[in-house]
């Protein structure tokens, strides 16, 4: 059983027209019932974050990020994405791992 992880821009590639949305639509469009696709807690919040920011920067109007935001609630459930959570330990783990390894956030 396939299981495609999809991360944050590869989301913000299927609400906004760019290089690479393409992939992300047939992706979706072409799930089979034996594909699981998962997402964590980190790629939800990053998705409103910059759909928040967008509008804040007047990039996009308020109809426009409902929009983004309503039709990202609906990809999750309508394509059954399976939201791995953000764990108090991960991220105390994540905090002793900095000092000797330059981690990066999923973004």
């Amino acid at each position: 059983m396939p299981a495609y992880y999809i991360e944050s821009s590869a989301w913000l590639k299927r609400y906004k027209s760019e290089i690479g949305s393409e992939v992300v639509n047939e992706l979706l469009a072409g799930r089979t019932a034996d594909e699981i696709f998962v997402t964590s807690h980190l790629s939800v919040l990053e998705v409103s974050t910059v759909a928040a920011r967008l509008l804040k920067g007047r990039a996009i109007t308020p109809s426009q990020y409902e929009r983004m935001v309503g039709t990202f609630a609906r990809d999750l459930s309508t394509h059954g994405v399976v939201i791995l959570p953000l764990f108090h330990t991960l991220v105390q783990e994540s905090m002793e791992l900095l000092p000797q390894y330059p981690l990066r956030t999923g973004s």
